[in-house]
Parts: C-alpha cells; structure tokens; sequence
C-alpha cells in the first residue's frame, strides 16, 4: 500500500465530507434552535440542484449566476415552509414532523413528475486535473473544497458574531427566556429555516458538479446527515461538521482500499457503534 494512494483517497474523503458537513449543519441549526427534525431537508438538497439544471439547461444561464438564483430561491422557500409547515404546527413535533414529511413528498413528486425520474448532468464551470506530489486534484474538487468550507465558516462566524446568530444561539440555551428577554423567536426561526434551506441548496449543487443532479439524490444524504447529526450530538454544531468531514473520509479510504459496495454498510455501523458507546452523542459532554 503506497502512502500516495492512502493520500489520493483521503482527497476524495474531504471533497465528500466538506458536503456532508454542509448538509449537517442545517439539520443541526434546524433541531437545535427549533427542535424540529426536518424530514424535507433532502428534498432542498435535491432542489437547488435540479434548479441550477434547469436554469442552465433550458436559460442558457452560466453555473455561477445559475447557482445563485437557485440558492436564493431555495433560502427564500424557507420563509414559507417555516410560516406553513413548522410555526403554526411547532407546538406538536409528532405534527411537524408529518408537514415536513409531507413537504418532503411534494417536493419529491413534483420535480421528478416535471423534469422526469432520470439523473441530469451538470457542465462543470471549471475543467482540468493537478497533479500535486503523489495526488491528482480535479480543479472541481478544489472548487467544491473551497466554496464548502468558506460557507461552513461564515455560518459559524454569523451565528457567533452577528446579532440575529447571537439570538439563536439565546433561543438554543432557553426559547422561553429567550423570549421574555425581548427577542423575536418567529424571526430567529425564519432566519435558521432561510440559513439552514440555502446550506442544503449550496450542498445539493456542489454534489451534483461533482457526481448528478437527481430528483431522489435527497433521500440517501438525508439519512446520512440524521446519522452524523445524532452521532455528533444533537445540537452540536461543531461536532456534526467534524464528524461529517471524519466519515467522508473514512468511507471513502474503505471504498479505496476494500470494497466500495459495503461502504454505507461500514460507515452506519461505525455511527452505531458510536451511539453504543456515547449515547450522547461522541462530542456531547456527559451530564
């Protein structure tokens, strides 16, 4: 075994797991601040990537300008999906949860019944491989690097910076109070939906450069992200992107140097091995 091989797949890991970081870090903001657990998460996924397609495909718009309607739109939709499905319904999870399975359908059917079942490919904006030392890095990778971790720091930084992101870190410790004290939870709720809707867009367009926009490309990462969300720590912000990047490349140096079809089977073991553990979650401190 050569260590530029061990390097190459770790490359490919971190591509992967920049994007699982991003998908995580919605659902956490998501349970976190409105203790929801949001089951059409992967749809808004799948749905900034199947607009960048269309936008591309039948407006002759270039990817940039493409991806950034897309992810507005997607932020935008938050907005009604939080004045729909989760505030008028928030005071029953058992019912939230139903509304967010039932956006998650609609959302599902409709794109598959309007561009069709099939996976679409998306032109690249950027072409071309660098061989650095022992490793080949596509300029896409690099890319998707990049964009990935510039978006997963400004929303650690907004939350830990910005006013509104202090109000939501206020109504994670105590909505009540939190309330009491002057702040706008129906806003703080509207701004985490919009966050967390527009960190799915941006992770379903980088994963559909790198590999297919597909209207069922949600599902799979949806159950992925609960995993790496509750083997984190529910709530755990920092913990759920570490994680996400750590099995990115776990799984990918299993697919490299084992076998790639038992690779899920590998990764959700590993999550409930975690959990047997830490029930907790592995960076959540024991009460």
């Amino acid at each position: 075994m050569e260590w530029g091989q061990i390097a190459q797949a770790t490359w490919f890991g971190i591509v992967n797991g920049v994007n699982y970081a991003l998908f995580a870090t919605g659902l956490t903001l998501i349970f976190g601040i409105m203790s929801v657990v949001n089951f059409a998460h992967g749809e808004l996924f799948m749905l900034g990537a199947i607009l960048v397609y269309v936008l591309m495909t039948f407006l002759g718009m270039n990817f940039f300008l493409a991806a950034i309607i897309a992810i507005s739109l997607v932020a935008a939709f938050g907005i009604i999906f939080n004045r729909i499905a989760v505030r008028p319904l928030i005071a029953s999870p058992a019912a939230v949860i139903l509304a967010t399975v039932a956006i998650s359908m609609i959302l599902l059917n409709g794109v598959a019944a309007t561009i069709g079942p099939t996976a679409h490919l998306l032109d690249a904006p950027v072409t071309g491989v660098m061989q650095i030392a022992n490793i080949r890095v596509s300029t896409v990778g690099v890319m998707i690097f990049f964009i990935s971790s510039a978006v997963i720091t400004a929303t650690l930084l907004f939350i830990r910076g910005a006013k509104i992101g202090k109000d939501m870190r206020a109504t994670i410790q105590n909505p009540v109070a939190a309330s009491l004290c002057g702040i706008n939870t129906v806003r703080v709720y509207d701004y985490t939906l919009i966050m967390a809707s527009g960190l799915a867009a941006i992770g379903g367009i980088m994963l559909a450069v790198l590999n297919i926009a597909d209207p069922y490309m949600g599902g799979t990462m949806l159950i992925k992200g609960f995993a790496i969300v509750i083997a984190a720590g529910l709530g755990n912000l920092t913990g759920a992107i570490i994680l996400g990047v750590a099995i990115g490349i776990a799984e990918s140096l299993f697919s490299f140097f084992v076998i790639p079809y038992f690779r899920e089977t590998f990764i959700y073991g590993i999550m409930v091995l975690i959990l047997l553990l830490r029930p907790e979650g592995l960076f959540t401190r024991r009460g």
